[in-house]
């Protein structure tokens, strides 16, 4: 099956979840030939690139070789030609890994940057070779966290590695009770009462999500009670959502976030499956 006009060429220009990817659209790719080549590549330094371009080189050469006739070598070489294009150009900040899917004589190639780690890989066949992007799809689920205290609450999702803030909030705790002449024990009252305020309004927030059923779940971090707190006023159905706690400070840089978020959703992970084989048992 030829692919429309329309997603011939896709090429995006930044990094891209792994979950954005039409995987079902490019299933349906098929020809009778070999004539798609899938790459699989490092690329997140000149060195690494590098040393793909060099592993795909040889690749390439074995490929041609084995091929029977020369009216297949030449299809071969244009699309060997599209894949070099594409492998040329310097990786982006954060890019860890390249996916190519190239042929030739239909003019077709995809090229996706990716935040994950993936393994070297070169294939010619009749479609695009999918099952690494599967695998990785299955992996990285997309998830969301809130990071949050008692005066400030910040939405993330968590795609592929990749960090998107979505929303932030937040209440000035000592304009809105300034304390002179009030007793510690009402100034302390009333902070109190603002700051189950203004976690209500992030419990509700978070409840009307639209896309909170679409995603893994959510990790709650930050520093103090303030998540303990929120977890308490969610509604039961929200709660069940929640993947973990994690307690760190809110100004943590965003990478530290995406990777104690992922361990936070991998032991969930391990824990459902865990509990899983037991009911199984």
């Amino acid at each position: 099956m030829e692919p429309k006009p329309d997603f011939k060429r896709v090429m995006p220009e930044g990094l891209l979840p792994v979950t954005d990817i039409d995987l079902r659209a490019l299933s349906e790719i098929y020809d009778e030939k070999d004539i798609y080549l899938s790459v699989y590549m490092k690329s997140s330094s000149a060195a690494e690139l590098d040393a793909s371009r060099s592993f795909i080189a040889s690749r390439f050469k074995s490929m041609e070789k084995s091929l029977p006739a020369d009216d297949l070598r030449q299809p071969f070489r244009s699309t060997m030609s599209l894949v070099e294009e594409a492998m040329a150009s310097f990786p982006l900040k954060g890019e860890r890994s390249r996916v190519i899917f190239a042929c030739g004589p239909l003019s077709f190639l995809h090229v996706y940057r990716l935040g994950l780690e993936i393994e070297l890989l070169a294939v010619l066949d009749s479609s695009p070779f999918l099952l690494p992007l599967a695998r990785l799809r299955d992996d990285y689920e997309d998830y969301g966290l809130l990071l949050l205290d008692s005066q400030e609450a910040r939405l993330f999702t968590i795609r592929s590695r990749l960090l998107e803030e979505k929303s932030q909030s937040s209440i000035d705790l000592m304009n809105k009770h300034k304390k002179g002449g009030w007793s510690q024990m009402r100034y302390s009252r009333l902070r109190k009462g603002a700051i189950k305020s203004f976690l209500t309004q992030v419990a509700e927030d978070v409840a009307n999500l639209d896309n909170l059923q679409g995603i893994g779940g959510l990790v709650l971090a930050g520093p103090g009670e303030a998540k303990g707190q929120l977890m308490e006023l969610l509604p039961p159905q929200v709660r069940d959502r929640v993947l973990g706690l994690l307690d760190v400070p809110m100004g943590t840089v965003p990478s530290e976030l995406v990777k104690m978020g992922d361990q936070v959703a991998l032991d969930h992970e391990r824990s459902v499956s865990n509990k899983r084989a037991e009911e199984l048992k």
